[in-house]
């Protein structure tokens, strides 16, 4: 039985143009927080100051699980979701920049070629951004900061790195990828959700080559966002992951489809790998490094319950349109990368409650979301509890 949901970006991105992303309500301080201020914001903040409790959580036995109902009438939110990220008291909104030095060039060859002999380097042009001033909207996502790019290619040609000024880089091995491909053009495949192909190449076994790998080459910490196996009635095949890094505890908010916003810094990771090896790394803006960190001043980090109860608030005001036909499956703390100029990003935290996009099109809540119009992704700020992003 062949099994195909990958490919309909197209169908997000028009889900994405038509909701829209919220626009940030204004705030007022008191006692140091600045609250929401809209025509909920009196109840807002009665729910983050006094113990309210509204929301009626079921926890089940694993207690990293979300399952509850909130709304009124026909606007329902339905959650039956795994929790990710850390359980944090305080939190701090700080700043990231682009950081292209954390690729450790020669842990790259060592570690993806196999050593020096097997490779042909090359330095590219510098970016220059008074040469892209007529290229648009290209010529914006790309002013960052001017970087050497590097291109390493292999002497047979067959394995390829790429680093460029846009904070990322790019990997193909492309005898891999034509062997994996194969799997999916050759009589029937499957393709299954966080299913072990083989117990002699697990999904753990994946996930810690993949760690040890990006430990490596970046020294940094990512986070496996979700899991695609895809193999053969053979059992051979490979893992699809999707990835983000992690900037001081808190992963970074994926950018799985096309956020309709121009201000939020698009961090998408996609690696497949198997027993054989790494057939592809696709490393957008992952090179964002957090600044000023510890001066960043500490602030009372909102817990799910609470964030739950302002949800619930915001959906009974009509502020959140949701459908009880959709069910959110992904509940997380995350950083969300807002930024005015791509030279700098103000990492705020927020409760993200959202489907994967791989998830949203299998399921059919897609079509659901682009006729009822209704939220499959919403951030909720983590500190005052405004809503920064809907989708």
């Amino acid at each position: 039985m062949k099994k195909r949901f990958r490919g309909d970006i197209l169908l997000i991105a028009a889900m994405c143009i038509l909701s829209g992303c919220a626009k940030a309500p204004e705030a007022e301080e008191k006692n140091g927080i600045h609250y929401a201020l809209n025509e909920s914001d009196e109840s807002i903040m009665n729910i983050i100051e006094n113990d309210t409790e509204n929301v009626d959580l079921k926890k089940g036995v694993d207690e990293n699980k979300c399952v509850c109902s909130i709304g009124d009438l026909d606007n329902v939110m339905n959650i039956n979701a795994m929790i990710d990220g850390a359980d944090l008291e305080t939190i701090s909104i700080s700043t990231a920049e682009p950081f292209p030095d954390a690729v450790n060039v020669e842990k790259v060859i060592d570690i993806l070629f196999g050593g020096e002999a097997n490779v042909i380097e090359s330095n590219l042009e510098k970016d220059n951004a008074e040469q892209q001033g007529n290229e648009g909207e290209q010529a914006d996502i790309r002013q960052m900061k001017s970087i050497g790019q590097i291109s390493l290619n292999s002497v047979n040609g067959n394995i390829h790195f790429t680093q460029t000024s846009h904070a990322g880089f790019d990997y193909r091995n492309d005898n891999l990828l034509a062997q994996y491909k194969q799997i999916e053009t050759s009589g029937n495949y499957f393709e299954e959700f966080n299913k072990d192909i083989s117990d002699s190449y697990t999904i753990d076994m994946a996930k810690q080559n993949l760690f040890e790998i990006f430990s490596y080459i970046l020294n940094t910490e990512i986070q496996v966002v979700s899991c695609t196996s895809i193999y053969n009635e053979m059992g051979y095949g490979f893992y699809e992951f999707n990835f983000v890094p992690i900037i001081e505890k808190l992963p970074v908010a994926i950018n799985d489809r096309d956020m309709n916003t121009d201000n939020i810094v698009d961090v998408y990771g996609r690696v497949q790998i198997g027993k054989d090896g790494i057939a592809v790394i696709e490393a957008t803006n992952l090179l964002w490094r957090g600044t000023n960190i510890s001066n960043a001043p500490e602030m009372n980090c909102l817990e799910l319950e609470k964030v739950l109860e302002i949800l619930e608030e915001y959906i009974k005001k009509g502020e959140i349109s949701c459908s009880e036909k959709i069910t959110f499956t992904k509940v997380s703390l995350v950083w969300l990368p807002i930024t005015e100029d791509w030279t700098k990003a103000e990492l705020v935290p927020v409760w993200r409650f959202y489907i994967p996009c791989a998830e949203l099109i299998e399921s059919g809540m897609a079509d659901i979301s682009l006729t009822e119009n209704a939220a499959t992704d919403i951030c909720i700020n983590a500190i005052d509890g405004k809503i920064e992003n809907i989708q």
